[in-house]
């Protein structure tokens, strides 16, 4: 073959190549029990930009592929979470979430509440705390927990597999966080179906005792008008979750330091301001080994003023805030015909590209995710947040997330994830209202 006609072939060749259109991306979701970290299965589907929804399938057990086109990053998830709420009333809990690419996390996870299997083990100990005065003993895992006594003989829900935790706590009157003397994580258990974990004797020492550090008096960063309050947790590594570490109101107090904090460990210092329908937050995230005072602060209210359609499709506007947010936490509740639908969105600044309004499309047509939509005769309510904070929304779903667990309800506001890495930072503002659709 002669130099000219292979050059021929290799130029030809050099030109198909750059004229093909570029391969397309996937993306990997993973439904997970947030608690225990287990996969689950649940109606999903997802849209490529604006565009239609569609039902996507497992190519595994909670794993969930999608390809988007060449020179498109934004696309959203919606998983439908069934969840009953007694009586002869269902609900239905969609969780949707949009996103871009640009951040440069392709692989993401989910989670819905109460969906992963529960293991019910029986706790059997004794504790013994060397001239330590106490009279309650509390032993809690990442699902359950139990005021008891000496001997510790109970039973206890638990995430299934290896590598559990157990805490337990002593102290007096009513545990709150003045009174607690120790606390101890036992770490690494296995919590098999039907299991009785044996602890023999928990040895509570001095070292087991925990700290005392403050919460600064925030009064004077409190917007006029607004009453506030604090807690403060420790979230472990393995997923169990504590929220009374501390708790107060703006005057600010004291908070009690975990002793012998793990590698994975964190505290979760969370203050809420209320002023009628406006609610304001300030997260703040730090290491198990942090004992300096907390110092709360808020963005303010006045920067945000968003407002809500109960149309077909349901619609968001005015989504800008001052500063600039990371994204938005939209949320409607609406009652018709004996059933609630509840649709909580979290949406990335990047998604919007600069766009203050949003709706959810045609998700309400779609087979499975029907509580999206708002027919005639509903009313509910709404809500809107702007997400002032540290990391991109992409990143935080890509990393490590606060479960929450068993708690007094008080961490299970703000609905967005939060960020569990030390320094993390998250400030947000609320503002709500009500709709009837005639």
């Amino acid at each position: 073959m002669s130099r000219k006609l292979i050059l021929a072939f290799f130029l030809l060749g050099w030109l198909a190549a750059c004229s093909s259109p570029p391969a397309g991306r996937e993306v990997t979701i993973r439904l997970a029990d947030p608690i225990g970290g287990l996969p689950f299965s649940a109606p999903l589907a997802y849209r490529v930009g604006t565009g239609r929804w569609s039902r996507a399938f497992e190519s595994e057990p909670g794993v969930y592929r999608l390809a988007l086109p060449a020179g498109e990053d934004r696309f959203g998830v919606a998983v439908n979470c069934p969840m009953a709420l007694g009586l002869d009333m269902q609900a239905a809990w969609i969780k949707v979430r949009e996103l871009s690419l640009k951040a440069g996390e392709r692989s993401f996870t989910f989670g819905c509440r109460n969906v992963a299997p529960v293991t019910r083990a029986r706790v059997r100990g004794s504790v013994a705390a060397g001239g330590a005065v106490y009279d309650k003993v509390l032993a809690l895992t990442a699902l359950d927990g139990i005021h008891g006594g000496a001997p510790l003989d109970f039973e206890l829900a638990l995430p299934p597999g290896e590598n559990r935790e157990l805490l337990v706590l002593t102290g007096q009157g009513r545990l709150n966080q003045g009174d607690l003397v120790h606390l101890k994580v036992l770490r690494g258990l296995d919590a098999a179906p039907g299991a009785t974990l044996d602890l023999g004797t928990v040895g509570l020492g001095a070292d087991d005792r925990l700290g005392t550090a403050q919460v600064e008096d925030y009064r004077g960063r409190l917007p006029s008008g607004f009453s506030s309050y604090y807690r403060v947790a420790l979230a472990t590594a393995g997923g169990l979750f504590y929220d009374g570490l501390g708790g107060g109101d703006a005057s600010g107090g004291v908070w009690r330091t975990p002793p012998n904090p793990a590698a994975g460990d964190r505290l979760v210092a969370v203050a809420r301001a209320e002023n009628g329908p406006v609610r304001l937050y300030d997260v703040q995230v730090r290491g198990g080994d942090r004992d300096d005072p907390v110092a709360f602060a808020f963005a303010s209210p006045d920067g945000f003023s968003p407002t809500f359609a109960a149309s077909d499709p349901p619609t968001f506007e005015q989504l800008t805030s001052d500063p600039p947010a990371r994204g938005f936490e939209l949320y409607y509740k609406q009652s018709f015909a004996g059933a609630v639908g509840m649709v909580e969105v979290l949406v990335s600044a990047g998604w919007l590209g600069g766009a203050e309004r949003y709706d959810l499309g045609d998700l309400g047509a779609l087979p499975g995710f029907q509580a999206a939509a708002i027919p005639s005769g509903s009313s509910g309510g709404w809500m809107a947040g702007a997400l002032l904070m540290d990391p991109e929304v992409e990143k935080v779903l890509a990393g490590r997330r606060l479960a929450g667990g068993r708690s007094s309800g008080f961490f299970s506001y703000p609905l967005v994830p939060l960020p569990l890495e030390p320094g993390s930072r998250v400030r947000l503002v609320e503002k709500s209202g009500y709709f009837t659709v005639p």
